[in-house]
């Protein structure tokens, strides 16, 4: 199709036709004062699809989202949705120009309106027939139909959070973010929340970006996770990726739990420790990668390095030649998790609790690993 003489909306159809990305962060940097707390961050968001800011409190995680939704101003780089520029220094496309919906870790919601004039609340430019049937559409979304007419005080944690949801899917945004919506909630409504947003967002295909520092929610939700520490990008991937192949030992250390085990690498890429001659993550001496490759390792042949050892990869066996001091057991329902020591280092192992329950404290058990993750 040629695009000499389309109008601006038909060439921005055909961008998004030829093109999956919605949300692009180009090296951008924001400073508080003279502060730098985002720094040379790229990373994109492709269309329909849900990605995650992940870190600990103060890394930057929410500073970016406020960037993005346009509260917080760049000091460079640029940030672009639909292949427009919405962001750059001394540059910024007011926030309600923006097409972007947010829920906020407080919600947000106006307490001196209805739960129908919340959802109202975005859909000014709409017809009053076009505002109720919206409003009916996302009360039945999100499940909350005999709700219309409460206040938000009426209302538990869950059901305000589902209506901040559905006030900011009401007029159709091209991106949703969220900042730590689910922080506020105890833990078994959260889980079930997740999963709930998680089927409404691809039912009605729109891409969102979630902030939060809670590993669950990130894994429910997201098909990338992107992991921030001190304002910068360690990794971002898919989470099997980030929990099987971290590149980094700050990645390693931060997603999932998992004990270091040293150890001498060999000249085909695996390394010599006390449970025998493994393969996995491991990191050369002096380094913060991570490698998983043989090949990549050979070049660190008779340095000493580390293999990190996930809690499900150590199995208990009675025949092992491997033996390690148990120290610590608790039960966590399906399992127990158990702390080994092995030649003073500390592992971490989960075991079907049918295995453990009889398990003595400071005997010696036989283990081993298992590569398979």
């Amino acid at each position: 199709m040629s695009l000499a003489g389309a109008t601006l909306a038909e060439r921005k159809s055909a961008y998004l036709r030829e093109n999956k990305l919605l949300l692009e962060l180009d090296n951008i940097s924001c400073n508080f004062g003279q502060q730098p707390v985002v720094k040379d961050l790229s990373f994109n968001l492709d269309q329909a699809h849900q990605a995650c800011l992940l870190g600990a409190s103060g890394c930057g995680k929410t500073t970016v989202l406020r960037a993005i939704a346009g509260f917080q101003p760049i000091c460079q780089g640029e940030i672009r949705l639909d292949g427009m520029s919405i962001s750059r220094a001394n540059y910024s496309l007011p926030v309600e120009q923006r097409g972007i919906g947010m829920v906020f870790q407080d919600y947000a919601l106006f307490p001196h309106l209805t739960v129908a004039q919340n959802i109202a609340f975005g859909l000014k430019n709409r017809t009053p027939s076009q505002q109720q049937n919206m409003i009916a559409e996302m009360l039945e979304l999100v499940g909350l139909e005999d709700t219309r007419n409460r206040f938000p005080h009426e209302l538990s944690g869950g059901q305000q959070q589902r209506v901040a949801t559905a006030r900011a899917l009401a007029p159709e945004p091209r991106l949703l973010l969220l900042d730590e919506p689910f922080s506020n909630l105890d833990a078994s409504l959260r889980e079930r929340l997740v999963g709930d947003l998680s089927e409404i967002l691809k039912q009605r295909e729109t891409a969102a970006l979630l902030v939060t520092h809670d590993q669950q929610e990130a894994f429910a939700l997201a098909d990338q996770i992107a992991v921030l520490q001190a304002g910068e990008l360690l990794q971002m991937a898919s989470p099997q990726t980030l929990y099987q192949q971290p590149a980094q030992v700050a990645v390693a250390e931060f997603v999932g739990q998992g004990s270091w085990l040293e150890g001498v690498l060999t000249n085909v890429g695996t390394i010599k420790t006390s449970l025998g001659e493994l393969s996995g993550v491991i990191c050369p001496d002096q380094q913060q990668l991570c490698f998983d490759s043989p090949e990549a390792l050979k070049q660190y042949s008779g340095q000493s390095a580390k293999i990190l050892i996930r809690p499900e990869q150590l199995q208990l066996d009675d025949q092992s030649r491997y033996q390690a001091k148990l120290i610590r057991k608790v039960y966590q329902g399906g399992n127990y998790l158990l702390t080994l020591e092995l030649v003073g280092k500390n592992l971490l192992c989960k075991t079907p609790w049918q295995t453990s329950t009889n398990l003595e404290l400071q005997k010696m058990v036989g283990i081993k690993i298992n590569n398979t993750q």
